[in-house]
């Protein structure tokens, strides 16, 4: 699987959230969650421009979305 999916992204988002919950004490938590919140901002962006390029390709027509916009399932089929 590519590094920069939107799939590998979804890892990247629970995997913060799994850091946070495991934190076992309070600077480790502070830490786990700026950093979990570091993650989400860039998440954020990473999604919106998915979106954009996403209403681009319906603004244009075209009947195939560009592979970087496409989400992977886990058999490593595309869902869209």
């Amino acid at each position: 699987m590519k590094n920069n999916s939107l799939a590998v992204l979804n890892n990247h988002l629970f995997e913060a959230l799994e850091r946070v919950q495991q934190a076992s004490n309070p600077e480790e938590l502070e830490q786990e969650i700026s950093r979990a919140k570091t993650v989400s901002d860039i998440g954020d962006k990473i999604i919106r421009n998915a979106a954009l390029g996403l209403k681009a390709v319906e603004i244009l027509g075209k009947t195939e979305v560009p592979s970087e916009l496409r989400i992977e399932t886990v058999h490593g089929q595309n869902k869209i």
